[in-house]
């Protein structure tokens, strides 16, 4: 009999996790609270308009790179990426002067180091670290040579490598990538740094289209989505989960896999007794990621041109992404994104209109420093923030990242996916890397730990 599988949540960790577990003999269902699987790849539509919600590009989508790679494993094959200019797929303004972040190590080193003399030969170095990590992504499911760099600051590092602090700001730009603090591994800031070096891509018609292939490969497989209905209750008995509740139905389980994140989980395990009280304190003491505000922009027609380039913009303490969404080669813009980290505020606060409101004409601002025309092209603004993320997600403060990662304690804050429960595993942004390919990678890892290492046929990279 196949074993009976109960994803909790349907993110992109737990459409992965289904996907993989019902394509290798299991009996897979996945739960999710809101009426559409995705999570984080979720999509609105205003005015005829389709925006993201938290997925905006992703990396390594050339042909054998890794992300295409996985993608293709899950089914998931095949989507409209656009690659970005590979002249210039990122470009960091720092106090009105612009870098370039070109694709390719070689090219991305040179470009940076004609602008950077002095700095050419570190750049190089950094370039060939990057490629190293990349080239070795499939090694890290064994482990293979990640722990010297989950223990290195990538701040450290930088610090370290480079002297010019112009030069290190350009490099720690392209905010929206991860969040650069002085805890951060090396690790994660290599490996995702190395995949949008490679290449860069966004998708046509916004992450749901890659939540829906997902989607549609795990019921063609045989899998059952229940959407539309929270978890109420892990159930456990000694040491196993045997069912998880949710609404009226119970669903028995050998196995269960949380794409929550953990300090929302675990409470949902019941009795309480079933995990040490040490342990549910350390995980909810974890600290988490701050989060994002956003502005979808609805522009006039005809009056924005469309760049296949994200602007990431710095001037003083504030910082703005500029996302375009895409549209076909030669067209202008027709709508666009602004993000900017933001600390939660609660919707129930008197200022969280007000504090709404400022960071809109913060990030318009900025944005216009750069795109004059865009001050008087907008038709219609919807924004969102950390309190937004956190009621459509779950995830604790809107946290965009999930837990922040510390490389001075890295075996508390790199996660497992094996839980002091026998049969119960986690997965998703929250443990290893985040990301579109670092949650990819992480379901993998996940389901090497149900299935064994042997067990899944993981391609290889070309």
């Amino acid at each position: 009999m196949a074993p009976r599988v109960v994803i909790v949540g349907g993110g992109l960790g737990g459409l992965e996790c289904g996907v993989l577990l019902q394509r290798n003999g299991c009996d897979v269902s996945i739960i999710e609270k809101n009426q559409q699987a995705g999570g984080c790849l979720g999509s609105f539509s205003r005015g005829g308009l389709r925006f993201d919600t938290g997925f905006h590009y992703a990396g390594s989508l050339g042909r054998g790179e890794a992300l295409s790679v996985l993608l293709e494993y899950m089914g998931a094959g095949g989507l409209p990426w656009q690659r970005l200019d590979p002249d210039c797929s990122d470009e960091v303004v720092i106090d009105g002067d612009s870098f370039p972040m070109a694709s390719g190590h070689e090219t991305f080193a040179e470009r940076l180091g004609a602008l950077f003399p002095s700095e050419r030969k570190s750049l190089e170095e950094y370039a060939s670290l990057l490629k190293e990590v990349g080239d070795g992504i499939f090694k890290a499911f064994c482990g293979g040579g990640t722990d010297r760099l989950f223990s290195t600051g990538a701040q450290e590092y930088l610090d370290a490598k480079f002297k010019d602090p112009l030069l290190k700001k350009v490099l720690c730009g392209a905010f929206m990538r991860y969040e650069m603090t002085p805890s951060l591994p090396l690790y994660p800031f290599a490996q995702i740094n190395d995949s949008f070096v490679r290449s860069s891509w966004r998708l046509s018609g916004g992450g749901a289209v890659l939540s829906g292939r997902l989607e549609e490969e795990f019921l063609r497989l045989g899998g059952t989505l229940t959407a539309g209905t929270a978890v109420t209750e892990v159930h456990v008995s000694g040491d196993r989960a045997d069912y998880v509740a949710a609404g009226p139905e119970r669903f028995d389980a050998d196995l269960v896999v949380s794409d929550l994140h953990p300090s929302v989980f675990f409470p949902l395990v019941a009795p309480a007794s079933s995990l040490r009280k040490t342990y549910r304190d350390r995980i909810s003491s974890l600290d988490n990621t701050g989060g994002v505000f956003t502005a979808n922009i609805v522009l006039k027609p005809g009056k924005v041109r469309y760049l296949d380039r994200n602007i990431f913009i710095h001037s003083g303490g504030d910082k703005v992404m500029v996302h375009f969404y895409p549209v076909p080669q030669g067209s202008m813009a027709t709508h666009l994104d602004l993000i900017s980290p933001m600390p939660y505020v609660s919707p129930d606060s008197p200022g969280y209109g007000e504090a709404k409101l400022s960071m809109l004409e913060r990030c318009l601002s900025l944005a216009c420093s750069r795109l004059p025309e865009l001050r008087d092209s907008v038709t219609a603004v919807y924004t969102s923030s950390p309190s937004t993320y956190q009621r459509f997600t779950g995830t604790p403060g809107g946290s965009a990242f999930g837990i922040r990662k510390d490389f001075t304690r890295p075996l508390e804050t790199v996660l497992s996916p094996r839980t002091p429960l026998r049969n119960v595993f986690l997965t998703g942004q929250n443990l290893n890397l985040h990301g579109i390919l670092g949650v990819s990678m992480t379901s993998v890892l996940t389901c090497m730990e149900i299935l064994g290492r042997d067990s899944l046929s993981l391609p290889k990279l070309r």
